[in-house]
């Protein structure tokens, strides 16, 4: 019991360390703000990562096709990660690093929205992702963590969950995904 105690107390502990950060904070409703208007005005949001990360993608993304919490319109929201012949193809025919920049570069349109989902901040591929996104003409936005250090990426946004801890970073993003969906949802009925 004292085990799961601590690690829900972790999970919980990340979320309220980041919220006490009032810049990130602001930062990520201005993040919310252009996403809203941007499905809104019928652009895409493409989302992807790595392992686990992977997965967050593809849930999130099915918030905005199906529902989060209140039934509203279809919005455009497609997991890069979701085309395994896709991926296999590109990796085998080009290389793994551009999994994600190549599929970018075949349906991106210049006012989407790319999300790239690291842990470590440094996965070569969602990098490659996010950097073709941003030649585009693309909203970039990168979800990490404290273990991303370098400052030397022009993307959008950055968000970092405050914890080096692969499990508890990919919780923060989840519940990021969740906002951000609800937010887009509820703006979407009003």
């Amino acid at each position: 019991m004292e085990f799961l105690t601590e690690r829900i107390m972790a999970s919980t502990q990340v979320s309220l360390n980041w919220l006490s950060n009032s810049d990130e904070l602001e930062a990520f409703e201005d993040f919310c703000n252009q996403v809203k208007l941007r499905l809104h005005e019928g652009n895409t949001l493409y989302i992807f990562g790595n392992g686990g990360s992977a997965a967050e993608a593809s849930h999130i993304a099915a918030e905005f096709v199906g529902k989060c919490v209140t039934p509203s319109r279809a919005l455009s929201s497609i997991s890069l990660n979701d085309s395994i012949s896709g991926i296999t193809a590109i990796g085998n025919d080009w290389d793994f690093e551009m999994v994600f920049s190549r599929q970018l570069e075949a349906h991106a349109k210049p006012s989407d929205i790319v999300i790239g989902l690291s842990t470590s901040g440094n996965s070569r591929n969602v990098i490659a992702g996010l950097k073709k996104g941003k030649e585009i003409g693309c909203l970039t936005s990168l979800w990490t963590s404290t273990l991303f250090y370098t400052t030397n990426l022009a993307f959008d946004y950055v968000f970092r969950a405050p914890s080096s801890s692969t499990p508890r970073t990919q919780e923060l993003h989840l519940q990021w995904g969740h906002v951000l969906a609800e937010y887009v949802e509820i703006s979407e009925i009003r």
